[in-house]
């Protein structure tokens, strides 16, 4: 039944003037083009959780530097050379970046739980990532399958009818 329809498919095709716009002939009896498709979707998935990560990782980054630059402006005001004695007492204007007060201690923590959050988005990335790799598996398997199957059916109908003779 299912070789009588691919037969009537191939006899449709070769006779079409035309034979592009009969995909869904081609498609009603081959899932490889739904495979192909998934597989092209996933590849562009993982591109871009690839462009994310990127961005996660310059702003861990980034952050890390931040932090940095806090805490030497810190340091250099609590050393005395400033006159303050009391670290607690160094603050940080965010405008101008420049440090007084306890705004600094402040700051670098502001910018740790940044830096946590970040991680915890590039851990999610991660993850992602390694359930699209599964899915990409798992999909390519299946077309793998079917493409075994397609070839067969080819071979099935290149083949000579086989007639038996008695000698």
């Amino acid at each position: 039944m299912a070789m009588d329809r691919f037969l009537a498919t191939v006899d449709r095709l070769a006779d079409a003037s035309d034979p592009f716009l009969l995909t869904a002939d081609i498609d009603s009896f081959s899932k490889i083009s739904t495979e192909s498709r998934q597989l092209i979707e996933i590849i562009d998935i993982r591109d871009e959780l690839d462009i994310v990560k990127s961005v996660l990782a310059a702003q861990k980054k980034v952050l890390k530097q931040l932090r940095e630059i806090i805490r030497s402006q810190g340091r250099n005001l609590t050393s005395g050379s400033h006159g303050v004695k009391n670290p607690s007492s160094v603050n940080v204007d965010v405008d101008s970046g420049r440090a007084s007060g306890d705004t600094a201690f402040k700051s670098v923590g502001v910018v740790d739980d940044a830096i946590r959050i970040v991680e915890d988005n590039l851990n999610r990335v991660e993850e992602m990532d390694n359930s699209a790799t599964r899915v990409h598996t798992e999909v390519s398997i299946i077309e793998m399958g079917l493409l075994r199957k397609q070839d067969e059916m080819e071979v099935l109908t290149h083949m000579p009818a086989q007639t038996t003779s008695r000698v």
